[in-house]
């Protein structure tokens, strides 16, 4: 009987036992559900911010995939579109401007978008993993979660794509009707001509490609394939040699700053990678017009255009400006001239007592490796028939050091003149003090081709006359009068070289293209006056209120009527038969001259900026392989240009206007550009 109790017992524990295993107890079945409620809670937050970011993720991506469909059509939403200035910019050129601007910034949004899609991913793994280890979620519960949020936010961006569908439409109507415009105004006749950079006289046909590259300018330079060492080494040892012959030591440790400077950035650019401003394809292009042996390429006069000519039409050109000048045709060689002008040069400055054996003295006064000038046109494209400018580069001529020298001596004779005046700025500034009556007259003088005018043998004279009477001559050079008119006619001796190869020599006048012309026409020009403008003996002497002259540009104020000025002005032609004038005058109160824009208002005189027509409005382009430094001293040397003449704030603020309008089609980058006016 205890037997069976024992059993009974043994059998009852055992039942017990497992019925705990199964079940659990009172305090276990409560404790579990209440740390996963607490858990779930805590986790309530966490899966709010999982939630923002995939509905942001989702909405970035929507934007995505808008914003490639817009690339893809070539359109651009209103917040990306660009303005472009109207009027400096043909239709098609402005088209394509504005379509790049507007891919580059599509292009540029959809790359920020991917980025903020890749950081939204960054910041839901950190939630995902602070849901593992702070509170201990299982990795199948966050994962199923992670879907159903996912569905969440994809129901909450429905509306977002359905708008943006509804826009891309919207654009996409936009643009066919934009397209439209463009080929209607395309097909209508413009209301005023377009600045023309490129003038093709010549028979080969441009084809619209190379026209584009061509209106880059003669001044764009290409970036180079290396870098240029020996160039830089160059320049900077004839920058130091000409510092180092002042034998002084501030500028002997300029020199050796200068070798320093240079040596550190040839360091740095030695393994630098070059970046091309032109494709392969564009100097393909380039070298297919300067190659052409049928053809030549030329400046403009005035304007910064590019005149293209057929080699034969332009070699006519030039035999039209021979003929008209005086020049005759050499039968002696090129050798034969540079020797005998080298003999005459070194002869005078034997006589002078120069030490020619002293190498650094030699070098001062003598080109080492002489050539003859050549001759060469600029065009005159506001003309008809397109004439030439003749003009004979003197560099490495044989007198080319000595004309520099004598140049800065007869400088400060040259400015003495009653009538000079430097610049525009410098007459703003006598004009501001004149009062204009009612019929006072405003016109302009300009004489025809002054320099080859310039008669030498009284123009040496006139100089000769002005050197003696100089008190400061002494304190200039150590050079008497007599030396530096002898100079003056070895200097005056040009003989000069033509396209074709012929020689010729100029017999009278001063070429244009030496630097010593200057300074003698305006010697010369202060003794016309003085005979035959300010003399008392002039008539009309009492009607000028106004004469300033800039070399060949004189400025009148004039009372006393129209034929008054007439009569003065035919009196002033028979004076030199060399001398010939010709005349402008005001147009509704208003004369331009120099690049000043002279207005009559009321009893003064107001001015402004000034250019002419033809003036292409191109500066150095931004991709040119220039300096920065000197992109940005173009730009702010014409802000300080605009800030000088412009007496009106309207006229102030047109002319900053166009010149943001025309740096940014000139390629600067326009906050860049803004920023340089407003410092200014």
């Amino acid at each position: 009987m205890i037997c069976w109790k024992l059993i009974f017992l043994f059998i009852s524990s055992l039942i017990f036992m497992a019925y705990i295993s199964v079940f659990p107890t009172i305090s276990n079945g409560f404790r579990q559900p209440t740390d996963w409620r607490d858990r779930r809670e805590q986790a309530t937050p966490v899966l709010n911010k999982v939630l923002d970011e995939l509905t942001k993720k989702s909405n970035f991506k929507q934007q995505c995939v808008f914003l490639m469909k817009c690339r893809d059509r070539g359109i651009a939403p209103k917040g990306l579109k660009v303005r472009v200035p109207k009027g400096i910019m043909s239709v098609d050129q402005e088209g394509r401007f504005k379509k790049k601007c507007e891919s580059e910034l599509v292009q540029k949004t959809i790359r920020r978008l991917f980025v903020k899609q890749q950081q939204a991913d960054e910041r839901v793994a950190i939630l995902k993993l602070e849901l593992r280890n702070r509170l201990k979620m299982s990795g199948r519960w966050i994962e199923n979660t992670f879907k159903w949020l996912q569905k969440k936010a994809e129901m909450k961006s429905k509306d977002k794509k359905k708008n943006l569908k509804r826009k891309f439409d919207i654009l996409c109507a936009e643009k066919i009707k934009e397209n439209q415009k463009i080929n209607l105004e395309r097909s209508k006749p413009e209301s005023m001509p377009r600045k023309q950079v490129v003038y093709n006289n010549s028979s080969k046909k441009l084809s619209p490609k190379q026209e584009k590259l061509l209106e880059l300018g003669l001044s764009f330079a290409i970036t180079p394939k290396k870098f240029p060492l020996l160039e830089y080494i160059a320049a900077t040892e004839n920058l130091c040699k000409s510092l180092e012959d002042c034998e002084d030591d501030e500028s002997m440790e300029k020199a050796q700053k200068i070798r320093n400077i240079v040596i550190h950035h040839m360091k740095k650019g030695m393994g630098m990678k070059i970046k091309e401003n032109l494709s392969s394809d564009d100097k393909k292009l380039i070298q297919d017009i300067v190659s052409d042996p049928s053809i030549v390429i030329c400046p403009a006069d005035k304007g910064k255009a590019i005149v293209i000519e057929d080699r034969d039409t332009y070699l006519s050109k030039m035999q039209q400006q021979i003929e008209d000048g005086d020049y005759i045709l050499e039968k002696r060689k090129e050798k034969t001239l540079l020797d005998k002008l080298h003999k005459k040069l070194i002869k005078q400055l034997k006589i002078m007592d120069i030490d020619l054996d002293d190498f650094k003295e030699k070098r001062k006064y003598l080109v080492s490796a002489p050539v003859l000038g050549h001759m060469y046109l600029l065009i005159k494209v506001h003309k008809k028939n397109f004439p030439g400018r003749a003009v004979v580069s003197q560099i490495d001529d044989p007198t080319y050091k000595i004309c520099k020298i004598l140049t800065d001596i007869l400088n400060p004779i040259a400015v003495n003149g009653q009538s000079f005046v430097e610049n525009s700025y410098d007459l703003k500034k006598t004009l501001e003090k004149i009062q204009v009556d009612k019929d006072d007259i405003q016109a302009s003088f300009d004489v025809v081709a002054l320099y080859p005018s310039i008669p030498i043998d009284k123009a040496l004279d006139c100089v000769r006359e002005r050197l003696q009477n100089d008190e400061t001559l002494a304190a200039r050079t150590e050079w008497k009068p007599d030396d530096i008119v002898n100079l003056l006619k070895i200097c005056l001796e040009t003989h000069f070289k033509t396209l074709d190869g012929r020689i010729f020599t100029q017999t009278d006048g001063t070429p244009i293209g030496k630097s010593i012309s200057g300074p003698i026409a305006d010697i010369y020009m202060n003794w016309f006056e003085e005979q035959y403008v300010f003399n008392d003996s002039n008539p009309f002497r009492q009607n000028l209120k106004i004469w300033k002259r800039s070399r060949d540009d004189v400025y009148i104020l004039w009372k006393g009527g129209s034929e008054a000025l007439d009569c003065f002005f035919w009196q002033l032609n028979y004076k030199e038969p060399r001398i010939q004038f010709t005349i402008e005058r005001e147009n509704d109160g208003i004369l331009p001259f120099l690049d000043l824009s002279i207005k009559r208002c009321v009893d003064k005189l107001v001015t402004k900026v000034y250019r002419k027509d033809t003036h292409t409005q191109r500066y150095i382009n931004w991709r040119s392989n220039h300096s920065k430094n000197c992109k940005l001293g173009t730009l702010k040397g014409l802000i300080h240009r605009a800030h000088l003449p412009c007496d009106l704030n309207e006229d102030l603020l047109d002319e900053l206007q166009l010149l943001r309008d025309v740096f940014i089609s000139n390629g600067y980058p326009s906050k860049l550009n803004e920023k340089t006016i407003k410092d200014s």
